[in-house]
């Protein structure tokens, strides 16, 4: 009787692993169409619209979080357009360095920095799961829809998507791209993780 309860089991959990791509992609198109027809993602849009191509041609830093940060000058990057990255925010205790605007995609670090991100007024670039998380949608905050994982594209116009490809780095680069930037150098990518 045993064998049959384990050979009962094992058929239900390749019928549950059994991808259908009817109700995949149906599943999408609803996840999309959800995000498309709230109004956050029209605000978002045009105020992302507005950030289009508005440093064409100039020169920008992307912050990130490595260890490195607490040996660098970062007065170097006074008059620097900057992407600070995720809780870039712990480092001003110890640093008068500001970014110009802050990215954040993880939905962890979004709830963990909740109580920061809905006091600062500098820009927030949110993954738009960020009300979700507990942040309030301000006039200093632009939601964006991160892609499904399987389109790995770099993103052109972040106004209709963003690939996140498992780093806020490279939605970073994006929006840099975005807002016309031609030379961004990255620092402080110097993180070490067991996992």
């Amino acid at each position: 009787m045993k064998k049959n309860d384990e050979l009962y089991q094992n058929s239900l959990l390749k019928r549950r692993a059994t991808i259908n791509p009817y109700l995949f992609a149906a599943a999408l198109v609803i996840k999309r169409l959800n995000w498309d027809l709230n109004p956050k993602s029209w605000v978002s849009r045009t105020r992302l619209r507005k950030w289009k191509n508005k440093y064409s041609g100039q020169k920008a830093v992307i912050v990130c979080n490595g260890p490195s940060l607490l040996k660098s000058d970062l007065s170097l990057l006074d008059n620097v357009f900057t992407f600070g990255l995720n809780k870039i925010n712990l480092l001003f205790d110890k640093s008068a360095f500001r970014p110009s605007c802050i990215v954040a995609v993880n939905p962890y670090v979004l709830e963990q920095n909740a109580d920061f991100y809905n006091e600062t007024e500098i820009p927030l670039f949110l993954d738009r799961c960020a009300p979700q998380k507990g942040l309030r949608f301000r006039e200093n905050v632009v939601l964006l829809h991160s892609t499904p994982s399987y389109i790995k594209q770099f993103a052109r116009d972040c106004s209709i998507s963003i690939h996140s490809s498992g780093t806020v780095t490279y939605v970073a680069m994006q929006v840099a791209f975005h807002m016309g930037f031609k030379n961004v150098a990255l620092i402080g990518c110097d993180h070490n993780f067991v996992t």
